[in-house]
């Protein structure tokens, strides 16, 4: 979702199909992979007021970010843990392996700031 003003957004029929399927449950709508601008070195155009505000517009629940290598957005004084997940996208290269692509990126979630520098600890 990081160019917001092309993002594929759920129609109303799109939203009442999933709230049949999940008819007795509540459905949220969200995506699970976006990058703000904010940070130490941010990798989003938009920062948290900005996402916070095309949320609205769009009508979805929660947006989860993923700076590389960074959790410092978490630390931001727009930061709302009723909208926002946390965490990073920290990215490797596969030296041992014949696959074709050797880059590598993986998405890691976060409760609280402090824990990925308490995962880290345990290494």
């Amino acid at each position: 979702m990081e160019k917001m003003e092309s993002a594929p957004i759920a129609t109303a029929e799109d939203k009442a199909h999933l709230e049949g399927l999940y008819a007795g449950r509540t459905a949220f709508y969200g995506d699970i992979h976006c990058h703000p601008l904010a940070g130490v070195m941010p990798d989003g155009r938009k920062t948290l007021a900005q996402w916070k505000e095309k949320m609205k517009e769009i009508d979805i629940d929660f947006v989860a970010f993923m700076n590389h290598r960074q959790i410092a957005h978490m630390y931001e004084e727009e930061w709302d843990d009723t909208l926002f997940i946390g965490g990073t996208e920290p990215a490797t290269s596969i030296k041992d392996s014949s696959a074709q692509d050797k880059s590598l990126h993986f998405n890691m979630f976060f409760r609280e700031p402090t824990d990925l520098y308490d995962l880290l600890m345990e290494f």
